[in-house]
C-alpha cells in the first residue's frame, strides 16, 4: 500500500491546501491503478469535503486519505459549526455556491459509504470507495 507522505494528515487552510492535496490523492488513486471515472469520483469527493473545511470552517480542519485493501478512504474532520440538519444537507445538491455545488449530497451518491459525525464542535465525514473489482 502507498503512503500519502509523512504526514497523515493535511491542513485543510486554503485553497494551496486544497490543490496540493488533490494532487496527492490523484497520484495515490493513479499508483494503484484506479481507473479514470472511479478516480475522478474520488477526486471530486475530495476536494467538496475539502472545499466544505475552508468555506464553512474559515480552515479550522484537516483532511486524510488512505489506502483500503479493497478501496481508499477519505476522511474531512474541522472545528466548525457543525452541520444543523444533516439529512436537508444530504438532499442539498446543487444549491452551494461553493466549489462544484455537490456538497454531501454528490459526497454520498459518488462514494460507496459515508459517515457524518456532526455536533456544535465540529463535524468528521468518512467516506469510502471500493475499486470496482473489490466491491464488499
Amino acid at each position: 500500500m502507498m503512503v500519502l507522505d509523512v504526514r497523515d494528515r493535511y491542513a485543510m487552510r486554503d485553497e494551496q491546501d486544497l490543490l496540493v492535496v488533490l494532487a496527492i490523492v490523484r497520484k495515490l488513486l493513479r499508483a494503484a491503478h484506479w481507473s479514470p471515472m472511479d478516480e475522478q469520483m474520488v477526486i471530486v469527493s475530495a476536494s467538496e469535503l475539502c472545499r466544505n473545511i475552508i468555506v464553512h470552517a474559515h480552515g479550522q480542519g484537516d483532511f486524510s486519505c488512505k489506502e483500503l485493501p479493497y478501496g481508499v478512504e477519505i476522511m474531512a474532520k474541522d472545528r466548525g459549526p457543525g452541520i444543523p440538519d444533516v439529512l436537508q444537507a444530504l438532499r442539498a445538491a446543487g444549491k452551494s455556491t461553493h466549489g462544484l455545488g455537490l456538497g454531501l449530497a454528490g459526497v454520498n451518491r459518488l462514494m460507496d459509504e459515508m459517515l457524518v459525525e456532526t455536533s456544535c464542535e465540529g463535524t468528521m465525514i468518512i467516506a469510502r470507495k471500493s475499486k470496482p473489482t473489490h466491491k464488499r
